[in-house]
């Protein structure tokens, strides 16, 4: 088992415990999947690796741990250094929302949220050799609201508006 002999004040407020509670666990307990507790060689850390760590609130936090051997000649004295990646793994996620958001505008209707010519180009192809793999058939629907344009000329753009979002509700349902 390998025991924490000391951690500075940030460690403590990283893993959400006191000194006293730390020297209590296995680092191993410290994480939320096992992790290699590996030591870097030569005096030099070992690559930082991605982990996710428990708090002593049961919160879990994105970090990055390497850990460099203090004691070569025994392997028994290491130094873990952590560092909470939580923000930049948050913002990662929102940019990568962001990214699947453009996408989304890009290939769908901002009104009724269906899918666009866009869509229908970039897609059709794939759709039809995966039909045509699997022995499957495809069906594509073509619709034209007829005198559309005179909705919106005599009702107003957003009674058209409100036309279009119903004819959309009824194609999804």
């Amino acid at each position: 088992s390998r025991r924490v002999v000391d951690a500075n004040p940030q460690a403590q407020r990283l893993i959400g415990a006191s000194l006293d509670e730390l020297r209590r666990r296995d680092v191993a307990t410290i994480f939320d999947t096992p992790v290699s507790l590996a030591a870097g060689k030569h005096d030099q850390p070992a690559e930082s690796r991605p982990a996710q760590l428990i708090r002593g609130d049961d919160e879990r936090r994105d970090v990055e741990f390497s850990i460099v051997d203090l004691d070569p000649g025994t392997g028994r004295v290491h130094a873990m250094l952590l560092q909470d990646i939580s923000h930049r793994r948050e913002a990662e996620r929102r940019a990568q929302e962001h990214q699947l958001s453009l996408q989304h505008l890009a290939t769908h209707d901002a009104l009724t949220g269906l899918p666009n010519r866009t869509f229908l180009n970039e897609e059709l192809p794939r759709l039809i050799e995966e039909a045509a793999r699997r022995g499957d058939s495809l069906s594509i629907l073509y619709i034209d609201c007829d005198n559309f344009k005179n909705i919106n000329d005599s009702r107003g753009h957003s009674i058209g508006d409100d036309y279009l979002r119903s004819v959309a509700r009824r194609l999804r349902d």
